[in-house]
């Protein structure tokens, strides 16, 4: 029979613990640096979906992807184009962002202001400097920040939203508001040739 002294116990157990701490943070670091995002799509998205690769770069999106998009043989009310830029895998970093962009084409002035009432956010506020009119919103819904802003120019209501979270060793934080409002604002400056 093995006889264990208090020592030979306590290096025992202090073993046993050790392995158990390093399989944990292996495997919390495994989890930590896992590639986020899709293999690229290769699509091309309509030019009131196009953003530059500087700012593609910026908000850490890449791979396009068209929801919808008007057909032109058809006569509609309102032209939809709904897009997305999501992450590359291996090339977007390992903090998850998504980014959304509807383009509402009206052809008159009063279906485009009824269009951007119908979307407004409860909690926004008044943005300047954009189009004829625009607000912005932030929320939290599960661990990720969300920020969405509308703007109404002329005929168009331009809706962008930019959703994710800052990946952590342990836990997900939202990204800062400010990133998500300097994002969104890049966006629509862009589409707008602003």
């Amino acid at each position: 029979m093995i006889r264990l002294t208090r020592g030979k116990l306590a290096c025992l157990l202090s073993a046993v613990v050790l392995l158990g701490a390093t399989g944990l943070f292996g495997a919390l670091y495994v989890a930590y640096t896992r590639p986020i995002g899709q293999p690229p799509t290769g699509e091309t998205l309509p030019s009131n979906c196009s953003i530059s690769d500087a700012l593609k770069k910026e908000a850490r999106v890449s791979n396009p992807s068209l929801v919808q998009q008007p057909d032109p043989n058809r006569l509609e009310l309102v032209r939809h184009t709904h897009c997305f830029w999501r992450q590359t895998v291996d090339a977007d970093g390992i903090d998850r962002r998504i980014l959304a962009i509807h383009v509402y084409d009206h052809g008159k002035r009063a279906e485009a202001e009824r269009t951007f009432s119908d979307q407004r956010q409860p909690d926004e506020r008044v943005v300047t400097g954009l189009g004829d009119r625009a607000t912005a919103a932030d929320r939290m819904p599960d661990d990720n920040m969300q920020v969405t802003l509308l703007v109404l120019r002329d005929t168009r209501v331009y809706k962008v939203i930019y959703r994710g979270a800052d990946r952590g060793f342990f836990f997900d934080r939202p990204f800062p508001v400010e990133e998500g409002e300097r994002i969104t604002r890049k966006v629509v400056e862009e589409l707008l040739g602003e």
